[in-house]
């Protein structure tokens, strides 16, 4: 097998082909394996890194979230209680438009009747 990130034959995981990989340990010597490991511990520092901020992210935006929908309600709340105001005015309005058109027709029949006598 072939290392994806060294270009070097390798054994695999699973304990099959082991002996390349021995080969390859012996002819390094200690500082240039322990520069390897090193390298290696980098990369995997690396993804531990980009994990650890892909986690906290979504956390962050299901935040942002929350907050917007808390500032949606706010105004669907306000634009209600406008609306209600405004319902309750039509209401009132219609109330004394009727009261005076009803007054209005009863004072016309009032007048016609006086000049029918």
């Amino acid at each position: 097998m072939v290392c994806a990130h060294e270009g070097v034959e390798t054994g695999c995981a699973d304990g099959v082909n082991m002996k390349p990989v021995r080969v390859l340990e012996e002819r390094m010597s200690v500082e240039e394996r322990l520069v390897k490991v090193e390298t290696d511990i980098g990369h995997i520092k690396e993804d531990v890194s980009d994990l650890k901020t892909a986690v906290h992210e979504p956390g962050r935006t299901v935040q942002e979230l929350g907050r917007k929908l808390d500032d949606f309600r706010v105004e669907v709340a306000k634009e209600f209680g406008a609306v209600r105001t405004a319902i309750e005015s039509a209401k009132l309005w219609m109330l004394i438009s009727g009261v005076g058109t009803f007054v209005a027709i009863i004072g016309s029949a009032v007048a016609i009747v006086r000049t029918m006598k």
